[in-house]
């Protein structure tokens, strides 16, 4: 009798731990599935805003923009994070230049080559996205 008891103990235990570890994998799914959504979405205001400013493609507003030196470096540093996360290759040469160009510690946008480091990761050295947006179209 005791055995019995002991063993429907276990097997309560177990059935708990099976719902933590489903539900901890859904909330795990989910996440990622919410993060890359809020991450296209800034992607569209940026490259949106961008073209709008610039009158012209989102793509190619944000090499534009990139190029603005009157721009704050919080919308230097969202530039660079779109370009490197659509994976805009045109821009490589460019991007190269900024990360140059930027390393003096004086320098406005020097807290921006760690960005343009990431940008030129994703584009030229092949660096693991787990979220890529490189297909992404704007209105």
């Amino acid at each position: 009798m005791l055995l019995i008891t002991k063993f429907k103990f276990k097997m309560k235990i177990l059935k708990i731990l099976l719902i933590a570890c489903i539900a901890g994998l859904i909330l795990l799914a989910g996440s990622f599935f919410w993060s890359k959504r809020q991450i296209k979405k800034s992607l569209v205001e940026t490259g949106t805003a961008a073209a709008e400013k610039y009158n012209c493609p989102a793509r190619e507003a944000l090499i534009v923009q990139m190029q603005d030196t009157t721009i704050d470096v919080r919308t230097m540093n969202r530039t660079v994070w779109a370009i490197g996360k659509l994976k805009v290759t045109e821009s490589v040469p460019l991007l190269e230049d900024k990360y140059i160009k930027w390393a003096k510690a004086s320098h406005k946008y020097n807290k921006s080559r760690y960005e343009v480091e990431k940008a030129l990761g994703y584009m030229k050295q092949g660096k693991l996205d787990l979220m890529s947006f490189d297909g992404l179209k704007f209105n």
